[in-house]
């Protein structure tokens, strides 16, 4: 009969933790953990880390020499990116008693192997939600409460995403179900559907008129892979001239003044920022900036105006 090897649950502080060698997620450690960070913030944590305590190896152990200079800490086995979401929310609250996190204590991996099988069996078993059930999700939510920013501070689901798969909701079927003929990125796909759905005038109720949708995302997909400067000027030319056939359009592209290049210096932390939110949004930081500045200018010009 196999042994629990979970010895306790209990909370520890941030400062007594550490993730140890053996944790095999080396990479997409901070990807989405903006997202994860709100979510935890609203909902609390769904899911315990899992540790074991560095006095619990004696001496002759495997993992003894390797781990002696932490004595009194807990090793992660599994939970990295959960740890990092409460470090930042003790950053960003340090009255909300995130200095200490939820953890099943379990007993210490037979050595070094074992510890990153504790650690890839995690992983690999958590399955993440398509991005398919993720857009049925929101839109069902924005439905019962009808604005963003109220799904967003009930449910600690970025307001971004909300918007745009609420959005992405609605758009005809055609493109909801050939996002991978648009481009290989689901995230990328999907801000490309957007935008051309938001560039034609289209009637959802005529057949040619949403095949002329499909046939300018797939269009977008294509400039978007050779440059983003050509992405840009399909873009334009679409929003500038919806009634054209997507021949017209591309003509209209190849006269459409190139974008210009700037260079700005961020500080560290906003730099970050705009890393983690280009990431979320499925956009490069550049493409993030470039929306963020677009969308300031358009309200500055419009308030004075």
């Amino acid at each position: 009969m196999r042994q629990n090897k979970f010895i306790k649950f209990e909370e520890i502080s941030l400062s007594d933790l550490y993730v140890g060698e053996s944790n095999v997620r080396a990479e997409n450690v901070t990807e989405e953990l903006d997202v994860l960070t709100e979510h935890i913030h609203v909902n609390g944590l769904l899911e315990s880390i899992v540790v074991f305590a560095i006095d619990d190896l004696k001496e002759g152990h495997p993992m003894f020499e390797s781990r002696k200079g932490n004595a009194g800490k807990f090793e992660i086995l599994a939970g990295q990116r959960r740890f990092a979401a409460f470090k930042k929310l003790n950053e960003q609250y340090p009255d909300e008693r995130f200095d200490k996190i939820p953890c099943h204590v379990r007993t210490p991996p037979e050595d070094e192997l074992d510890a990153k099988a504790i650690s890839i069996g995690e992983n690999l078993t958590q399955l993440p939600m398509t991005l398919a059930d993720s857009i049925d999700a929101c839109d069902a939510l924005f439905k019962k409460y009808g604005n963003e920013k109220d799904v967003s501070k009930k449910y600690g689901i970025s307001v971004y995403l909300v918007r745009k798969y609420v959005k992405f909701a609605r758009l005809p079927k055609l493109l909801q179900g050939n996002l991978t003929n648009i481009h290989k990125t689901p995230k990328t796909a999907l801000n490309i559907a957007l935008d051309a759905n938001d560039a034609l005038d289209y009637d959802s109720n005529d057949p040619d008129s949403v095949q002329k949708v499909y046939d300018l995302a797939k269009r977008l997909g294509e400039k978007r892979k050779k440059s983003t400067e050509d992405y840009k000027k399909m873009k334009m030319a679409a929003e500038e001239n919806p009634k054209l056939p997507i021949e017209e359009i591309e003509k209209k592209a190849n006269k459409v003044r190139n974008p210009k290049a700037y260079k700005i210096t961020l500080d560290p932390k906003i730099s970050d920022d705009l890393e983690q939110l280009a990431e979320n949004m499925g956009h490069t930081p550049e493409e993030e900036g470039a929306a963020i500045i677009e969308d300031h200018l358009d309200k500055q010009q419009s308030s004075n105006n």
